[in-house]
């Protein structure tokens, strides 16, 4: 016997759509967009930051060297603790064309959510047939300042990506079952999945985000139904193992799971749900970290315990209007499916919720509100609405504004996230490139110096920043207070060239040579190349007189580099101890030509 073929979903009379607005959607579609470029263009300028975006470029050299061959590498390696090789993709391709330029990397992000503002239209319209949802959807969806994060943070591009696939994939679900379950549309459907799936691992919901379709467009129960959903569900637990089988990211899901007790996850779980849920309509106090509360005397803050009368509340509307208001029951389901994998079930990672995993379940909500606005019949009350949900635009348009204000650089960020939480060790990372930057790029010591001693009373087991307080202390002259610091960087565990060298550096100027010298041959043994290792350690070498050794090492940094100030001024300094002017003038000269500021009096004394 033949199957009986699926016929299509049929729209009832009932579900007429409503009448058009006076102005044509795709124009207020246009506006929308054109809203969103403002509220995003001040984003543009933005600084690559030390919050994750320098990993990419600077711990990955596939990323920094597009090729066909290292392309295998993006699909085959994990990236700051993620399988994200499409993303990773991007970030290869731009680096390519426009290095570490910062605009064209935020322009890429932008570029991406405009295009889910269609695709949210689209989907929202397409679901329930009615133009004034997938507006209202759109608009939210466009300017909500919890999605500052996913589009200003260059890091965040997963999210942006994964959702822009997540969204074609439902699209052509939808229209698989309203165009005859054609099998081009399922085909379509799986294959939006499988490259959302290479996005972000979060793409594992869509599966169960289907099955909430089914339900919402009355599909009926059969075989078809459970043999569509089978390729799904199998991509999803494939995606799943491979997402968490890597070791890191297996250390950081399990991070916070010693720290609470079973009843304490229950409030934890229901404060991160309730926030996001709050969040939706108050979007204020937001913040890039939001760390674990902190017990006081085994409790956990007030707010922790009121969460669950706010969820209680919550169940109650979704279970009273799950019959009269299938739209209700809809939208909630889809937000929760998709928030669900963030959700702290288990205490994980190293903050409890994160603005950017609202930016594809909020979309349920959305269209939620877009339903109720639609339900509105009297002319004069729509009227007062239709004004309400374009003032909320505009408001959420200048909250994104503002907010993008604090992605701008490292201490704007970092100063956002400390001046918002708790001083809990995860925050010690905060202070820590704050310190960076000031040290680096502001030239204010005294301020870094400030952060890196607040980074390490918040966490002592931080190697990093033993290191860079270190290499802060060598240029305040503190060589006691150096060695102190890289020592302990190196007792725990830092193996780094330049932590041996700077060492080496401040044992010389402290007078013990023979650690200094110990150091630069590590230094020399990490990384063979090492010019400046060379460079020192000919000179210890020289100040000892042993003059055959230290020629040997600065001869060896000329072979590496033979255009560098400092091998030449060094090797001149050799001559000099032989006794030979003629060739350590020569050298001098050279040196004075490749920059070097610091043989002007010993010319004037050999070069006459």
């Amino acid at each position: 016997m033949k199957p009986k073929k699926q016929t299509p979903i049929k729209k009832k009379n009932t579900a007429t759509i409503s009448k058009s607005p006076s102005v044509k959607p795709e124009w207020l579609l246009l506006l929308i967009l054109v809203l969103t470029v403002f509220a995003y263009s001040n984003s543009f300028n933005h600084e690559i930051l030390n919050f994750d975006d320098n990993e990419y470029f600077a711990n990955y050299p596939e990323v920094i060297n597009f090729n066909f061959a290292n392309i295998k590498a993006y699909f085959s390696n994990y990236y700051v603790l993620m399988y994200q090789p499409i993303p990773i993709l991007t970030f290869a391709l731009t680096y390519k064309f426009f290095g570490l330029t910062p605009v064209p990397h935020h322009v890429i992000n932008l570029f991406f959510h405009l295009l889910n503002i269609v695709l949210v239209y689209i989907f929202a319209k397409k679901l329930t047939e009615k133009r004034e949802i997938g507006l209202i959807a759109a608009l939210l969806f466009a300017v909500h300042p919890m999605n500052v994060e996913a589009v200003s943070w260059i890091s965040a591009r997963s999210s942006s990506i994964f959702a822009f696939f997540y969204l074609a994939s439902l699209i052509f679900y939808i229209s698989y079952l309203k165009m005859g379950c054609k099998t081009k549309h399922l085909l379509l459907t799986i294959l939006f999945f499988v490259l959302s799936l290479f996005s972000k691992a979060h793409a594992v919901t869509l599966p169960v985000v289907l099955v909430i379709i089914d339900i919402f467009l009355k599909r009926k129960f059969d075989k078809k139904i459970i043999l569509d959903k089978i390729p799904f569900f199998i991509l999803s637990l494939i995606f799943g193992i491979i997402a968490i089988s890597d070791k890191g990211t297996t250390s950081n899901i399990m991070g916070q799971l010693e720290k609470y007790s079973i009843f304490d996850n229950f409030f934890l779980l229901s404060y991160s749900l309730s926030f996001y849920l709050y969040r939706l309509f108050i979007p204020s106090h937001l913040c890039a970290v939001y760390v674990y509360p902190v017990k006081t005397d085994g409790m956990l803050p007030l707010e922790y315990y009121a969460a669950p009368f706010f969820l209680i509340l919550l169940i109650f509307i979704i279970y009273k209007y799950r019959k009269t208001k299938k739209f209700i029951l809809f939208g909630s389901l889809f937000f929760l499916a998709i928030i669900s994998l963030t959700l702290q079930i288990i205490p994980s990672r190293l903050f409890i919720v994160t603005d950017r995993y609202t930016y594809l379940p909020y979309i349920g909500l959305f269209i939620i509100l877009g339903y109720f606005y639609n339900t509105i019949e009297k002319p004069f009350v729509k009227n007062i609405f239709t004004v309400a949900i374009i003032i909320t635009g505009l408001i959420f348009s200048l909250i994104t504004w503002e907010r993008n204000k604090v992605w701008a650089n490292d201490v704007t960020l970092t100063s956002d996230i400390i001046n918002k939480n708790p001083e809990v060790p995860y925050i010690a990372r905060a202070f820590g490139i704050r310190a960076n930057y000031n040290f680096n790029r502001l030239q204010k010591p005294n301020e870094a110096l400030k952060d890196y001693n607040t980074a390490i009373l918040l966490d002592p087991s931080e190697r990093i920043t033993y290191f860079n307080r270190g290499i802060l202390k060598n240029k305040l002259q503190d060589y006691k207070g150096v060695i102190e610091d890289l020592e302990k960087a190196n007792s725990l565990g830092l193996r780094n060239a330049q932590l041996n060298n700077y060492l080496g550096a401040a044992y010389y100027n402290t007078g013990d040579y023979n650690k200094a010298i110990n150091n630069f041959k590590i230094a020399i043994e990490i990384k063979p190349d090492y010019v400046e290792a060379y460079n020192n350690l000919g000179a210890t070498l020289g100040a000892q007189n042993k003059i055959e050794e230290s020629t040997y090492y600065i001869e060896k940094a000329l072979q590496i580099e033979p255009e560098n100030a400092e091998s030449h001024r060094n090797r001149g300094i050799i001559y000099v101890k032989r006794n030979d002017y003629s060739n350590a003038c020569t050298h001098f000269l050279k040196a004075k030509q490749l920059g070097s500021t610091t043989v002007d009096d010993i010319i004037k004394l050999y070069c006459k």
